[in-house]
C-alpha cells in the first residue's frame, strides 16, 4: 500500500478525533448522552457506513481515471448509435423465430 494512503487516513482520523475532542471540552456533546445504547450504536454504524461508502465510490473513480476507463467515453464516440442497437436486435429477434420450429 502507498504510504501517502496511510498518512492520510492517519492524518484525516487525527483531524476528526481533535474536532470531537474540542467540541467535547467545550460541553457541545451533551446531547448524545441522551441517545440510548442502540441509538448511539446505531447513529456509529450509520456514520460509519457512510465514510466507507464514500471512500469506496471515491477510490473506484481514481482507480477508473488512473487505468484509463473514462478515455475512451469522454465524447461519446466509442459507443454505438441507438439506432443501430435496435436494428440488430430486430434482426436476431426475427432469425430466432425463424429457427423455432
Amino acid at each position: 500500500m502507498r504510504k501517502w494512503v496511510l498518512v492520510y487516513g492517519a492524518l484525516a482520523c487525527g483531524s476528526v478525533a481533535l474536532l470531537l475532542l474540542i467540541i467535547w471540552a467545550m460541553g457541545g456533546l451533551d446531547q448524545l448522552t441522551s441517545l440510548s445504547h442502540d441509538g448511539f450504536v446505531a447513529l456509529l454504524l450509520a456514520v460509519g457506513f457512510t465514510v466507507f461508502l464514500a471512500f469506496f465510490l471515491m477510490g473506484l473513480s481514481f482507480y477508473s481515471a488512473r487505468r484509463g476507463y473514462d478515455d475512451n467515453v469522454m465524447d461519446g464516440r466509442d459507443l454505438p448509435q441507438t439506432d443501430d442497437v435496435w436494428a440488430r436486435q430486430r434482426r436476431r429477434n426475427s432469425k430466432d423465430r425463424k429457427d423455432q420450429p
